[in-house]
């Protein structure tokens, strides 16, 4: 396949380069005042208090080179255009001088009112001084910037004037030397009105138009749409309208022609016509390509012009490179596992039809788990006929002639994060059935936890899907170590009503905004929201926080499209009580709505309060406790005392201030005994017993239960693993039902290794588990068959397994058997 290059043009800078010419050893004519102009030129009120000009010196006798050694000026000008400011700042214009740069002149000031001086640097020594031009308007020495606290005198002209070479102090001499015959360094005289002129005064009226995008905007975006830029045009002294005009050079898709609008969202065009108020002219231009594909390129310039003004552009270069994307930029959840082992996760993919360039970016903490491989390659329908490329920087590099390859990398983004790279190229396109695996990523896990993050996916070509019609599939898989899939769920909606009690006004019918924060129009607060299993113990299967809910009391949130079955709702803000759902919701179908407004009993316990005709979530729980009480009045008191304000949970009303009006609402709700209601199952109470006993095999532990959550414990015992929290899917031993302390006997251990074990205690609510407890077996076990045996007397003897019973192959003098315990055979 023909890979495909975009090169950026790079402007060119412009630079003039000074050159020493070695002069003949004929001695040239004696230069003189006729040799040589300096000019200012280029008058320019680029702002209402900003002047610019130029100042050249040209070489008027083109039959000997002019080798400038050293120039200093002195500019004189009319106060008048200060409009009674104090003397104005002036300073050198950046890059603007065309002498070489240990020439340019290093200080200015006007320390005296009406004067400039502009100081020279050190003579560069004969051959090496700057030889200036005799092609007008000459040389540039360099470009100053005048900037006045106020605006200029309107109809005032500068007058600039130079010195001349004979000036004295307060004055400041104009001076221009050269190196005479390319040896002899030499003043030439200054002047003014014959080689030290100002060709023109121009007054400070004529049309000004400026931009705040310096002159170019250049933009690179990776959005599935292309933002509108934005920037500032203003103009001054107009005595015409300002016309806007946007020219495209390049544009691809052709469609994606530069357009500019005076809104954000709609009236984009070709050119805008403004009319100036007083002649002026300060608005926002909005700039956008006209097409909504990507990727696109838009090039081209804005015009600003008015009659008598210099015309303002601006180059325009915006650029999106986002490509179909169809790997999710989200989390995949925590990857664990067993510290030392191997992570497999399978990689899933949807609409994966001829495809013939994909590619993934995965981010996770390389402190937690190494590439291994990626293994199980579904490619060309499982026929491993294909490359598989690694560690090298490219697969330009290592699968340059590959038809069919599957291309990975890792890089370090920082030391807390690496990125794995991986692309599938296909000349003939690849197609994978619908819901199957591309392949497996197998990672090492050292410990800890670590996050699948995809950061980007790209589908460059397919056949299925239009290239300019990106579709994101943003569901982050929960069983990632199963599937870590790019899709196909899509989320769920859940539309929620609820109100709360503080913010609530009974004259609107509706709720006040929240004072202290910015939140957007017509948004209220913003809370959290959580889905629970429906079962003990009612564990939060997801989470969402900062949702915002309108002063209507209405909130949208997006959940997980594999999320299924029935969850409690579980609604929590700053300083309301936690509000649970009266039973668990049915989260089926891809949109759900639960109004906690309407009925008392949408609420667990009928925990709401009415106020005027709505329902409310109760207000007043401070410190977020689950009860409205003195813990909450203490602080409120103090902040009240404090007259503190800002968005604070002890603003139970959220004015925006706390105050008696807050005590109010938390007094009454403490009278009245509010507490958080939510459903509560009782469970045995217990405790891990310490290990002991320990042999390379076995080990005894037990437990001790108190208290039986009120219901009869049918089952009790330990229950142990190589890893973390062991439960009843792990060994276990069953003690029988009841209470109280219990012993039990850990088997079929292996030498040498660290186990965990939890006592257990199961009622008709479920299981409990008690505390964590480790041990390690030890390494020195007696091995029937392996391990020899000694006498009293030293004497060594081989052992055999007959049946259950181990012996010595050899005799003793007694003939004794030795017997050992089936306890202590090798256990597999």
């Amino acid at each position: 396949m023909k890979k495909k290059s975009k090169f950026r043009r790079i402007p060119f800078l412009n630079f003039f380069i000074c050159v020493s010419i070695l002069l003949s050893a004929q001695v040239p004519a004696k230069a003189s005042e006729e040799d040589f102009v300096l000019t200012i030129q280029n008058i320019v009120q680029t702002a209402t208090n900003v002047l610019e000009f130029d100042i050249y010196l040209m070489d008027t006798d083109p039959n000997q080179p002019f080798e400038l050694s050293y120039i200093q000026m002195g500019i004189t000008f009319n106060t008048n255009i200060l409009n009674g400011a104090e003397i104005a700042m002036t300073s050198r214009v950046p890059g603007m001088s065309e002498l070489p740069p240990d020439m340019e002149p290093i200080y200015i000031d006007a320390v005296t009112s009406g004067l400039i001086r502009v100081e020279g640097r050190d003579y560069p020594g004969a051959g090496n001084g700057c030889i200036v031009s005799a092609v007008s308007p000459g040389t540039r020495i360099t470009r100053l910037r005048i900037t006045n606290s106020l605006s200029f005198e309107s109809g005032s002209t500068p007058d600039f004037s130079f010195t001349s070479s004979s000036a004295i102090d307060p004055s400041y001499a104009t001076k221009v030397a050269i190196y005479q015959g390319g040896i002899t360094n030499t003043f030439l005289t200054v002047i003014p009105g014959v080689n030290a002129n100002v060709p023109e005064n121009p007054a400070f009226t004529q049309p000004i138009i400026s931009n705040s995008a310096g002159g170019n905007i250049e933009e690179s975006y990776f959005e599935e749409n292309t933002p509108t830029r934005q920037y500032n045009v203003s103009a001054m002294n107009l005595t015409d309208n300002l016309i806007i005009t946007a020219f495209s050079t390049t544009s691809l898709p052709l469609d994606c022609q530069l357009k500019v609008s005076l809104s954000p969202t709609e009236g984009f065009t070709d050119l805008i016509n403004l009319s100036p108020f007083n002649g002026s002219i300060d608005t926002i231009i909005y700039v956008k390509p006209a097409c909504n594909v990507v990727p696109m390129w838009c090039h081209g310039t804005i015009m600003q012009t008015s009659t008598g003004a210099i015309p303002d552009s601006i180059n325009v270069n915006i650029e999106n490179l986002y490509y179909q994307h169809c790997a999710p930029i989200a989390g995949l959840g925590n990857v664990t596992g067993i510290a030392g082992s191997k992570v497999h996760v399978p990689f899933m993919v949807t609409n994966f039809n001829n495809i013939s360039v994909a590619r993934y970016y995965i981010d996770f903490d390389p402190a937690v788990l190494s590439l291994d491989s990626i293994k199980n390659i579904n490619l060309n329908g499982g026929i491993p006929d294909y490359y598989v490329c690694y560690n090298c920087p490219s697969p330009h590099n290592c699968c340059f002639d590959a038809t069919l390859y599957i291309f990975f990398n890792i890089t370090s983004i920082d030391p807390s994060m690496s990125r794995l790279f991986i692309e599938i190229y296909s000349e003939f396109g690849v197609m994978v059935e619908e819901g199957e695996n591309l392949f497996d990523i197998v990672f090492n896990y050292s410990g800890g936890v670590s996050q699948l993050h995809f950061t980007d996916g790209e589908y460059l070509f397919c056949s299925n899907c239009s290239l300019y019609g990106a579709e994101i599939i943003n569901e982050p898989h929960e069983d990632y170590y199963f599937n870590g899939s790019v899709g196909p769920e899509l989320p769920k909606t859940i539309n929620l009503s609820l109100y709360l009690e503080g913010l609530f006004n009974t004259s609107t019918n509706i709720m006040n905004q929240a004072s202290g924060r910015d939140f957007p129009a017509g948004s209220a607060d913003e809370i959290w929201i959580g889905f629970t299993q429906n079962t003990f113990p009612y564990t939060i299967v997801y989470e969402i926080d900062s949702v915002l809910v309108d002063r209507n009391g209405f909130c949208q949130i997006e959940i997980p499209g594999k999320m299924s079955g029935e969850k409690y709702i579980v609604v929590r803000h700053r300083n309301s009580i936690e509000t649970w759902s009266a039973n668990p919701v049915s989260i089926e179908g891809t949109e759900i709505s639960y109004d906690f407004t309407n009925e008392i009993d949408k609420a667990f316990g009928d925990n709401l309060k009415l106020i005027g005709s709505k329902y409310c979530l109760f207000g007043g729980d401070v410190d977020q406790d689950g009860f409205v009480d003195t813990g909450d009045m203490s602080p409120l008191d103090n902040d009240a005392f404090n007259y503190a304000s800002g968005y604070i949970s002890t603003d139970v009303n959220g004015d925006g201030m706390v105050d008696t009006e807050d005590m109010t609402l938390v007094d009454n709700n403490a009278s009245g005994y509010v507490a958080a209601n939510y459903p509560v199952v009782l469970m045995p109470v217990l405790t891990t017993g310490v290990v002991t006993d320990i042999t390379g095999f076995t080990a005894k532990s037990g437990g001790d239960i108190p208290y039986d959550g009120n219901v009869q414990v049918t089952s009790r015992g330990v229950c142990w693993s190589t890893s973390p929290n062991p439960t009843l899917s792990d060994n276990h031993t069953n003690n029988g039902p009841g209470t109280g302390t219990f012993e039990s006997n850990t088997t079929a251990l292996h030498l040498a290794t660290t186990y965990y074990v939890r006592a257990y205690a199961t009622n008709i609510n479920g299981t409990a588990y008690g505390n964590e407890v480790t041990f390690t077996t030890t390494s020195d076990a007696f091995i029937c068959g392996t391990t020899p045996v000694t006498d009293v007397d030293g004497n060594i003897y081989n052992t055999v397994l007959i049946g259950d019973q181990c012996w010595m192959k050899e005799n003793l003098n007694t003939g004794v058997k030795l017997m050992v315990p089936l306890m202590r055979r090798l256990m597999v």
